[in-house]
Order: structure tokens, then C-alpha cells, then sequence
């Protein structure tokens, strides 16, 4: 009976045939070949790993040795490097359509901006963003990992994914089967040959999104609920300061489409540093900042350097009040000559 039916899916629905899920995303990007599954993170970014443009994104991009963007760096920091590491999803990473190089990601950009600003200094950024990732993710990837590279400042920026829609289960109630995660997925890959078990799955998937919903709404379950998400956030500044780190919260301009979650329920966490008087001041000299339609989520190259510029003037402002380049970090005002000009 079984192969009959095997057989009847492989006719009637060639689709389930063919739908051989290597790892399932809430929001799938479109190239997935640059994850690996992960026990605790469920998905995380493949080492070593590079995508030529064409092959979905534009343009190219890679992972380096460590499993994240950018140049490699040693874990243990070298001697007078003032570092700085990265969170967040793929607007950290560095994502969008076209998405930067990674030189225009903010990561590389703020760099640059404190170096420059800094000449004696050795500045490291180190972007640990991860595409799809949410704040639960954020500070398990930091506690398991980026803060091993003792960093100096800990920039956070995560909302969006938070609140998409969970398949099933909230991010923190999401857990490995029973047994072995490498016994879980051996059967699971001998499983997913069978065009029956992908169509049964998909079913299983589809009715448990649709009959998820938040207690106490008639809403659905989202990935990280709004007072987990301010948990989360607090939970990275405790991981961070412990550590004797600098936290740095950046609110996503796009937070108002994002339900509950939105610019002015973020500042309740501190030091959160304000872009969009940076977007804004581009906006206003015709750049746009965010990727339009369909995306409408990625910052721009021009958007990646506004917040490089947010983060670097308000670094400045706090470790070195009296450095002269701080005015030229500053957004220029709406019909006065730019202010950064001499900066790189």
C-alpha cells in the first residue's frame, strides 16, 4: 500500500516530489546552500563558504574560516586592537537586491569611519549577522560564540524577524527531537527520499502554522514575542557587560510595520543609538537608503554608510568626546553643504 501511494504522490503532486527541504526557514532567502542546521541556533552561516554573483545574489558573497562575513580574525583579540562585533540578521550581514559588497556593509564601513577617526588605534569590526536570525538567536550566537572574541562594543540590531510568523513553535520553544541530533537527521534523510513523507510533512507544517496562534489572541504565534524580545535584548547587554563590554542597541527603521514592536518601544533599551536622522539626511539628498519593492527591508549601500556614521559619531561622542572628527560625522541639515566631506 505504501508504494502504491508513493506512487500516487510522485503522479498527482510532482511537486512534493521534488520538494526536498535541506532546512526549513520561516522566510526562506532564495540561496540556502551557504547554512548549515545547527542544534542550539537551528541554522547558521557554512564556513569556508563562498557564492558567486548569479547564483542568487548579487553580488557575490562569503563566509570566512569562523563562520561569519568578512575577513577572518584570530578569537583571541591581539594586543591594543580596539574591537567591535556585529549582531544581527541579514541587514547586518549585509543582504538585499542588489545587496552591498561587503565592504559596504556597516560593519566595514564603521571601520573605516573609526579608524580613520582614530589613526593610532587598531579597529576591528568583526560582523557576526546571520540572515534570518532573531534576538533569541542574537544572544545565543553571543554567549556562544562572538564574545569568545572579547570584544570592546557589542552592536545589537534585530526586529524584523521577530515578528514573523512561527511555524509551530516560538523560537525559544523550538527543540531537537528525542535522541541524537545526527540520529534525527539520518532518518530524516532517508525519509525525505519519500515523495509520500515530504507531502504528509508539508500538511503536518501547513495546518500547525495555521492553527498556531499567540494565548490570549486570535493572532498567530510570532518567532519572538514582543516582551521576549525585550528579554533577549536585556539578556545581550547582561552577556555583554559581563564580559566588560559596551552594548550598543540600533533600532531597524522599519520597526513601525513590525505590530507592537516599533522605534519607541525599542528605547527603553540604552544606549540605543538613533539612524534615522542619518537616513533621513540621505533621503533628503535623493539616496535611498532601503531597497524598494519587494524588499523593503534591506538598507542600501547609502543606507549601510548612514548607520556606520549613527554608530561611529555616537562611539566618538562617548569614548573621546574631543575628537575633532566628530563634526564631520554629524548628518548635514537639509540644504547646508555635507559634513563629510573629509570623511573617508
Amino acid at each position: 500500500m505504501l508504494v502504491i501511494a508513493e506512487a500516487a504522490v510522485r503522479v498527482a503532486a510532482p511537486e512534493a516530489a521534488g520538494d526536498r527541504v535541506y532546512m526549513r526557514f520561516n522566510n526562506p532567502h532564495r540561496e540556502q546552500s551557504g547554512f548549515v542546521p545547527d542544534d542550539v541556533l537551528f541554522w547558521k552561516l557554512r564556513p569556508s563558504h563562498e557564492i558567486p554573483k548569479g547564483a542568487g545574489v548579487d553580488p557575490a558573497w562569503g563566509v570566512n574560516e569562523s563562520g561569519f562575513r568578512g575577513p577572518d580574525a584570530p578569537v583571541e583579540k591581539p594586543e591594543g586592537q580596539f574591537r567591535i562585533v556585529t549582531l544581527g540578521d541579514s541587514c547586518t550581514f549585509g543582504l538585499g537586491a542588489p545587496g552591498p559588497s561587503y565592504d559596504e556593509t556597516y560593519s566595514a564601513r564603521l571601520q573605516k569611519y573609526l579608524q580613520w577617526a582614530w589613526p593610532k588605534k587598531k579597529v576591528r569590526v568583526l560582523d557576526f549577522g546571520c540572515p534570518g536570525y532573531t534576538s533569541y538567536q542574537g544572544k545565543i550566537l553571543l554567549h556562544q560564540k562572538a564574545i569568545d572574541y572579547e570584544p570592546d562594543i557589542v552592536v545589537a540590531y534585530f526586529g524584523i524577524n521577530d515578528g514573523f510568523e512561527a511555524v509551530g513553535f516560538a523560537d525559544k520553544d523550538q527543540r531537537p527531537a528525542a535522541g541524537s541530533i545526527d540520529e534525527v537527521r539520518s532518518m530524516q534523510g532517508v525519509l525525505a527520499q519519500s515523495a509520500l513523507y515530504r507531502l504528509l510533512r508539508r500538511g503536518v507544517l501547513e495546518t500547525r502554522r495555521q492553527s498556531s496562534t499567540a494565548p490570549g489572541t486570535n493572532g498567530p504565534i510570532e518567532r519572538v514575542s514582543i516582551d521576549d524580545y525585550h528579554a533577549n535584548l536585556d539578556e545581550i547587554a547582561t552577556i555583554a557587560r559581563e564580559a566588560g563590554a559596551t552594548v550598543y542597541f540600533v533600532a531597524p527603521p522599519y520597526l513601525e510595520l513590525n505590530g507592537s514592536l516599533n522605534q519607541e518601544t525599542h528605547r527603553r533599551h540604552e544606549p540605543a543609538v538613533d539612524i534615522m536622522p542619518f537616513l533621513r539626511a540621505e533621503t533628503a539628498k535623493g539616496r535611498s537608503v532601503i531597497f524598494p519593492n519587494p524588499d523593503n527591508v534591506h538598507p542600501t549601500p547609502a543606507g549601510h554608510d548612514a548607520i556606520a556614521r549613527a554608530l561611529a559619531l555616537r562611539i566618538l561622542r562617548d569614548y573621546d568626546p574631543d575628537n575633532g572628527e566628530i563634526a564631520k560625522l554629524a548628518p548635514a541639515e537639509p540644504g547646508t553643504a555635507e559634513q563629510t566631506e573629509a570623511a573617508p
